[in-house]
C-alpha cells in the first residue's frame, strides 16, 4: 500500500449557489496529487491544479468567432434560462444578471471544479432605451432611423464562473455615434440578412461599418463579448499567466 503523508478534506462553498464542492489533495513525496470532482478523480500530478477549460454560455456566432480568432481552446454550450425583463431592473444590474444565470446554469454541468464559465449578455440603448432586434423590414427602417446621427450605447455584462477560482463580473460599454443615414442607405441595408439578428439592426463588423462616424470603448463589445475585459477577467480570476492559455 502507497504510504501518504497526509490527506486533507476541504469543502469550497461555490459563490451565490447552493451547491457545495468537494476537493482531496494528498501529499507523496514531496508532490500534490491533485483530485476533483464528486468521484475524486485524478486530474493533476504537479504542485498546481491543471489549465482551466474555458467553457462558453452561448452558442452566438459572433461570440465564439471572437474566441475562435485568438486561437484559445474552448468549449460552447447554450443555456435554457429565463432571462430578466428589461423594463423591471437598472440595466446594469440587468445584464450582470441574465449573464450569471447563463453561467450559473452551464456551471451545474461541468465536470471538474477548475472549468471556467463565460457568459455575457448585451444590450443596445439609445437616450436609455433598449434597441431589440428588428422582426421585420419596418421594424429595422425605424431602428435606423432612429440612429441616424444620434449616439447609442453598446453595454455587456460580463460573468466568469468556476466552482474552484470563483466568479468575476464587470460591465463594458462602447460609445457609437451613427452619421446621418438617407433612405437610401436604410433600404440598401435592409436588404441585405446583416440586421435580422442583431440587437440595433446593424453589425459593426459588416456592412453596417458604413454607419459608424465615431466609436469610443471596446469594438468586441460592440460586437457582442468584450474580449479585452474577458482576458483581465480571466486572469484575475486565476492569477494564471494568460500566455499559458495558448501554448
Amino acid at each position: 500500500m502507497i504510504s501518504v503523508a497526509y490527506i486533507c478534506w476541504y469543502f469550497l462553498d461555490s459563490v451565490k449557489a447552493d451547491l457545495t464542492i468537494f476537493r482531496r489533495f494528498s501529499v507523496f513525496k514531496g508532490k500534490v496529487m491533485w483530485y476533483d470532482g464528486p468521484q475524486m478523480k485524478l486530474v493533476n500530478s504537479k504542485e498546481n491544479p491543471p489549465l482551466p477549460q474555458i467553457i462558453l454560455a452561448s452558442q452566438s456566432p459572433r461570440r465564439r468567432q471572437i474566441l475562435e480568432s485568438l486561437g484559445l481552446s474552448f468549449a460552447s454550450f447554450s443555456p435554457d434560462v429565463e432571462e430578466v425583463n428589461p423594463t423591471a431592473h437598472n440595466i446594469d444590474d440587468l445584464i450582470q444578471e441574465n449573464a450569471y444565470r447563463k453561467a450559473l446554469k452551464v456551471s451545474q454541468t461541468v465536470t471538474r471544479s477548475t472549468d471556467i464559465v463565460v457568459a455575457a449578455d448585451t444590450l443596445v440603448l439609445v437616450d436609455g432605451v433598449v434597441v431589440t432586434k428588428p422582426e421585420s423590414p419596418e421594424d429595422g427602417r425605424f431602428i435606423l432611423k432612429t440612429f441616424s446621427g444620434r449616439a447609442q450605447t453598446v453595454v455587456s455584462g460580463l460573468v466568469l464562473f468556476s466552482h474552484y477560482y470563483g466568479i468575476r463580473k464587470s460591465t463594458v460599454k462602447t460609445e457609437i455615434l451613427f452619421h446621418d443615414l438617407n433612405d437610401q442607405q436604410i433600404d440598401e441595408y435592409l436588404l441585405t440578412k446583416e440586421p435580422y439578428d442583431k440587437a440595433g439592426a446593424y453589425a459593426v463588423q459588416g456592412l453596417g461599418a458604413l454607419f459608424i462616424k465615431k466609436m469610443e470603448g471596446s469594438y468586441t463589445n460592440a460586437m457582442g463579448f468584450p474580449l479585452e475585459q474577458f482576458l483581465r477577467e480571466l486572469n484575475a480570476l486565476t492569477q494564471i499567466p494568460l500566455y499559458r492559455f495558448f501554448q
